[in-house]
């Protein structure tokens, strides 16, 4: 899979319906307070819909400490059809009923 067939989805696009194609690549970038904690975690992925390829974390700010850092995964859309991608923002110990974010995109698979 090559570059033009990857979209980026971030926060500002929390709420939307986005439209792609079966086989297209689906990078997803939100900010996290990672000094602090928190991550965001993938809420019950659709595996039917979607395959985790993969997930890491990247420093924003080198060379200060506490500052905010950047999640990507990167997903495969594996069917046609609609998915919802729902993520939640939260200290891993204090579970996602203590999320202080939530981010939701609909992919409407075509």
């Amino acid at each position: 899979m090559n570059a033009e067939n990857t979209l980026t989805i971030a926060k500002e696009d929390n709420g939307k319906i986005i439209r792609v194609r079966y086989g297209d690549l689906i990078r997803i970038e939100l900010e996290a307070m990672g000094g602090a904690g928190y991550g965001w975690y993938i809420d019950n992925l659709n595996i039917e819909y979607l395959e985790l390829l993969s997930e890491e974390t990247k420093v924003i700010a080198k060379g200060k400490t506490g500052a905010p850092v950047m999640g990507v995964w990167l997903l495969k859309t594996k069917q046609k059809g609609s998915v919802q991608l729902q993520m939640d923002h939260y200290r891993i110990w204090e579970g996602k009923d203590k999320a202080t974010e939530h981010f939701s995109v609909t992919l409407a698979i075509e």
